[in-house]
């Protein structure tokens, strides 16, 4: 007995080195996963917002502080809002963060910041608005106009902060923007689908829960819009032989039914015992998924509804079991046509993450343990999934093909809280930005990729106001500031180049001080001062030419362009032919 005792222990000993040995090899193999954390003042209050240029912005703590944090997990700058800000930063194409906030006093405003500095503020009005509406941000049409409801207007706002168009909102409180086009507002409101122009004139309505034009839309379970389609699922109560049918109807941006579409009587069996459909949910290539779970009175199972954008089906996929839809992000559809979804099987009692191709054959499923007692499907980028799962330490697993591929937990150590709670987004690299209710004022991120290091090439022109960063050629600033040669040296705002690096630059106006950080190297520099700092050590930025200082020229900080990069580790060519500096930088 003895014997077999020790034995058994062995082998348990053995199971748990084996458990830790494969963990510990998957995060060698993957590099850490965790690539830093962020401390903020106060908890995290809504999701994360990724830009294109890869900042991270985030609203935290009881004072409402927006913080921009580089990729590198540096702060690039940090605003304090004096009102309550009601929903997470919408970013506009030029970088400017929205914010919508609300004052003690019930006013309401549409905040533009930019680089860290109020650009300016628009009073949307006072009154209580109900707490979907306060989530609603800012929408931007064609020409960067952007769109925003109060509880009864609608305000058209130009991107210097001037009144475009103000609407009256006809339904207080109850609109719903479904989507903007030309200067015409799409909204759905109680009975209808309204489509207002300027002026507040009506161009169409769709009526729901009435005839319309031989149609009979009836109540509604869910409206989307996806480019120059709106799509309705609803019943169609009007069709005397079968009143319980439910229809996917797709309308134009015109008003006109394109088309309807009902499936099969599955449809309706799940209205009738009052078993709500999920959907439509539109992936990247067009094609409208709704899903159908049978009632609890009837035989067991779900179908999957694949529809093409011209209303013929594509594909259907039918489960012996009850699908229970997590969240509205059950599926995702990326370019290559795959959907993914996240379901819990009733019959087993397991998670599971299902990957359908295009023709809706089942390409891979991945099953995570019962025992787990939160879930969270957290998305899908670049084919790879990312879920959330604990008991009692939380999980980030990576899946990829079928296959786990990482496995950290985040945030570290055990927890003790009964209802979790987590805001997450991914970046366009994959990398997963995190936080969660034990550790809310830490934001974490993830990546299980191995970081390759790249070589940087920088191409600036004297007298030419565009960067190019590895091929592709942008803007140095809004401003179009031009780098220029003053004392036999270039000077150019040094922001972008930075940037592009990496780094961070920060300005210190009560000094009159740049400070550029890049990894382990600092250099501060003072405006007129021809002696730096270069990691705390006073260093001449030109040794031969004590006149090579930085300057403000045309209100903007011009600085040494040769003296920072190379101080910064990059190698710097200069071509007198065609006034040509290209910078690398091995990363």
């Amino acid at each position: 007995m003895k014997k077999a005792v020790a034995i058994l222990l062995t082998i348990l000993m053995l199971f748990t080195l084996f458990q830790g040995a494969l963990r510990e090899n998957i995060a060698k193999a993957q590099g850490q996963p965790i690539r830093w954390k962020y401390d903020v003042s106060g908890g995290i209050l809504f999701s994360p917002v990724v830009a294109t240029d890869g900042t991270i912005y985030i609203i935290a703590g009881s004072f409402y502080t927006l913080y921009a944090i580089n990729p590198n997990g540096t702060l690039k700058w940090k605003y304090e809002v004096e009102y309550k800000v009601c929903f997470a930063p919408t970013i506009g194409k030029d970088g400017t963060v929205y914010l919508r906030a609300k004052s003690p006093g019930e006013e309401n405003y549409l905040l533009a910041i930019h680089d860290g500095t109020l650009k300016w503020k628009y009073k949307l009005g006072t009154g209580m608005s109900y707490s979907f509406q306060e989530l609603d941000p800012p929408i931007f049409d064609e020409e960067g106009i952007i769109y925003i409801h109060t509880y009864e207007n609608w305000f058209a706002i130009n991107r210097d902060g001037t009144l475009h168009e103000k609407l009256y909102s006809e339904y207080p409180y109850s609109e719903k923007i479904i989507t903007i086009s030309k200067g015409i507002i799409y909204v759905n409101t109680p009975g209808a689908v309204r489509a207002i122009g300027p002026g507040n004139e009506l161009k169409w309505a769709v009526k729901l829960n009435e005839k319309f034009n031989d149609v009979g839309i009836g109540f509604p379970f869910s409206i989307i819009s996806y480019k120059d389609t709106i799509y309705i699922l609803a019943e169609n109560p009007w069709n005397s032989a079968a009143p319980d049918d439910i229809y996917l109807y797709a309308i134009g941006l015109d008003g006109k039914v394109k088309w309807k579409y009902k499936a099969d009587d599955y449809w309706r069996i799940t209205f009738y015992n009052k078993t709500f459909p999920v959907g439509p949910v539109v992936g990247n290539d067009g094609t409208v998924f709704v899903t159908f779970t049978s009632p609890s009175n009837y035989e067991p199972f779900s179908i999957i509804y694949a529809i093409n954008p011209n209303g013929t089906l594509k594909w259907k996929y039918r489960f012996s079991f009850w699908v229970r839809i997590f969240g509205e992000d059950f599926t995702k559809s990326e370019a290559n046509g795959i959907l993914y979804f996240y379901v819990y099987n009733s019959d087993s009692g397991r998670h599971n993450l299902y990957a359908l191709d295009q023709s809706g054959n089942l390409k891979w499923t991945f099953s995570i343990k019962e025992s787990s007692f939160y879930l969270k499907f957290l998305g899908i980028k670049n084919n790879k999934a990312y879920i959330q799962t604990f008991e009692d330490t939380s999980h980030i697993l990576l899946i990829e093909d079928g296959k786990l591929r990482g496995d950290v937990i985040c945030p570290p150590g055990p927890i003790q809280i009964y209802n979790p709670t987590s805001y997450s987004c991914i970046g366009e690299d994959g990398t997963l930005y995190f936080t969660f209710s034990t550790m809310p004022s830490t934001l974490w991120a993830i990546n299980f990729a191995i970081p390759e290091k790249k070589t940087l090439t920088i191409v600036l022109k004297i007298g030419n106001s565009n960067i190019t960063i590895n091929g592709k050629t942008k803007p140095i600033d809004e401003q179009g500031t031009k780098p220029i040669i003053k004392n036999g040296r270039t000077l150019l705002p040094i922001r972008a180049v930075i940037e592009a690096l990496g780094g961070t630059v920060g300005w210190d106006a009560t000094e009159r001080k740049v400070t550029v950080s890049l990894g382990p190297t600092t250099i501060e520099l003072w405006i007129g001062k021809s002696i730096a700092k270069v990691k705390g050590v006073n260093t001449p930025i030109d040794s031969t030419n004590n006149k090579v200082v930085p300057e403000i020229i045309n209100s903007r900080t011009m600085l040494p362009l040769r003296f920072i990069t190379e101080n910064l580790g990059c190698n710097v060519q200069w071509d007198g032919t065609t006034q040509t500096i290209t910078i690398t930088y091995g990363g």
